[in-house]
This record gives structure tokens, sequence and C-alpha cells, in this order.
């Protein structure tokens, strides 16, 4: 009989503990499923913090942008009616030299003036109408959409005769530099190029080396064949491109002159490179700090087109898309 009370008295405490772990389990599945809605509280309440935090660091970088877009803008506008004024005013000063002696009646006094007067008169204006459209085709090829085509009407071109237009156009708008031309030994073999747009290239190379030289130092311009095409140097001695600077030069509105020293809009070099890699050549720069520079690109000669040229009566129609 002990044993029977024994046994249902240890039943009973068996029960009992197990109703209390019951308990215990339900208070911890409560407890548990309270956690987990605050813990998707916080984390909700985390989620739209970080969300606010971007959307401010979204915000002050937009303003950032938009700050730093405005003042390029700006900049780009105070350059461009400097660089369009400057030789507008000489033009119209020229003009105006011209109206005065060819028509003195209209002033009341006789102005007489040489032959040769009038011609350099004529000159200069000319001189300035052709810098007043470098300005503008420099600033229309910067200003190309991404992916347009660039058309180049190709012919095959002495570069010999290329250069002696670009030093003669050279000589007479950058009048203080000593520009000259070391000839290649034997003739050179045609190349396969737009002569608009080569001279546009060996133009800007030429007037970037005018910048940086004395005008007692001579910009030295060279040609010579190499295989398969033709590779024409500028040479300057000038202040020299530090070498940690050398892969910049190339990029859009880059410009390495102090800032009280700039001009002009950084586009000429990023140009250059744009316009040869289209012909199929490749750019390059060799400098030395307050030595001088060379600058170079090549091009294809005649004989070895590029792909995706298309004859077109005596020429060759590319049309290269912008990268």
């Amino acid at each position: 009989m002990a044993h029977i009370e024994a046994a249902l008295s240890s039943c009973a405490l068996l029960v009992g503990l197990l109703i209390e772990v019951q308990l215990l389990y339900q208070q911890a599945i409560m407890y548990t499923t309270k956690l987990e809605h605050k813990n998707k509280v916080i984390s909700r309440r985390t989620a739209s913090l970080i969300h606010m935090t971007r959307n401010r660091d979204d915000a002050e970088r937009r303003a950032r942008f938009a700050k730093d877009l405005a003042e390029r803008m700006s900049g780009f506008l105070d350059i461009t009616s400097h660089e369009l004024r400057t030789p507008l005013t000489s033009m119209v000063g020229y003009l105006g030299l011209l109206e005065r002696y060819l028509s003195p009646e209209k002033y009341g006094s006789p102005v007489t003036a040489s032959p040769e007067r009038l011609l350099e008169l004529v000159k200069n204006c000319t001189t300035n109408a052709f810098l007043l459209n470098q300005i503008i085709a420099d600033l229309s090829e910067s200003t190309r959409p991404m992916g347009t085509p660039l058309v180049l009407i190709r012919h095959a071109e002495d570069i010999t005769t290329v250069v002696s237009q670009v030093i003669e156009s050279c000589t007479i708008t950058f009048r203080h530099n000593h520009i000259i031309f070391t000839p290649p030994t034997d003739p050179l073999p045609p190349a396969n190029i737009d002569n608009q747009r080569i001279f546009q290239v060996l133009y800007n190379l030429v007037k970037n080396a005018t910048k940086f030289s004395p005008a007692d130092k001579p910009i030295t311009i060279s040609a010579a064949a190499e295989q398969n095409a033709i590779r024409i140097s500028v040479t300057d001695q000038g202040i020299g491109i530090p070498p940690s600077k050398l892969n910049q030069i190339w990029e859009k509105f880059v410009q390495l002159a102090p800032d009280e020293e700039k001009e002009g809009w950084g586009l000429g070099l990023f140009l250059c490179k744009t316009i040869v890699e289209a012909h199929g050549g490749t750019v390059g720069v060799a400098s030395v700090e307050r030595q001088g520079s060379t600058f170079w690109f090549t091009l294809p000669l005649s004989q070895s087109e590029p792909l995706g040229t298309e004859q077109a009566g005596t020429s060759q129609q590319t049309s290269v898309r912008a990268k």
C-alpha cells in the first residue's frame, strides 16, 4: 500500500512538473513572439533610418553635383566668351581700319594707306577668321553626343603637304614662336586620312606647344615612315609634364597649366586623340619636366586601309562611333 501511495505521489509531482514546463514553454513562445515582433519593428526602423540616410546622402551628392555643374558651366561660358571674343575683336578692329582707308569720305578726312598695309590688314582678318573657325570646330566636335558617328572623308594624302599648310597658318597665328619642319630624308608614302581632321590635330598640337614654350625656343615638327604607318611628332622646349599627369592629358577638359595661366577649354588633346584613333592611329607623349615634350601620333598608310572603310569614288568615307 505504501508503495502505491509513493508511486501516486511521484506521478502527481511529475504531472505538476510537466504542467510547469508546459507553462514555461508557452511563456517562452510568447516572449519569443514578442521579441520577433520587436526585432521586426527595430529592423523596419533601422531600414527606414538607412533609407533616410541614403536619401540625405543622395540629396547631398546631387546638391554637390548641381553646384559643381553650375560652376563648370559658368566657367565654360566665361572661357567660351573669351575665346570667341578675342579673334572677333581683332577682326572688328582690322575691318574698321580697312573701312577707314577705303572710304575716307565717310570720315570727313583723307586717310591713305599703301597696298602693303592694306594687304597686311586683310591677312590679319583672314588669320583671325581662321582662328575663330578652329575654335568653333573644336567646340562643335567636343559637344558631339556619345555614340554619334564621326564621319571621315579620307583620301590618299601627302602628309608633308598638310604639315606645310599647318606651319603656314601657325606662323601667322603664333608669330612670336619659331616653328620649323624637319622633312624626312626619303619621300613619305601617302597616308589614308581626312585632310581637314588631321590639319585640326596638328594645329592643336602646335597650338598646345606654343602655350608652354619660350618664344626664343623653336617648335619642331617631324614626320617619318614606320611599318604600315606614318609618325608625326611635335617637339617643344617648354616646361614639360609631370610623370603623374601624363595619363590625364588626353581627357576632356583637363588643363595642366597653373590656374592663373589657364586658357581655353582643355579640349585640344582630347580632340586629337579622338580624331587620330578614328583614323586607326595612336597618340602618345614623351616629356621631361623643365626640358620639354614631344607629342606624336601615327596614321595608317594608304595601302593599309582600316576595316569599315567604304570606297566612294577616289575617296573613302568612314563612320566611327565616339567612345
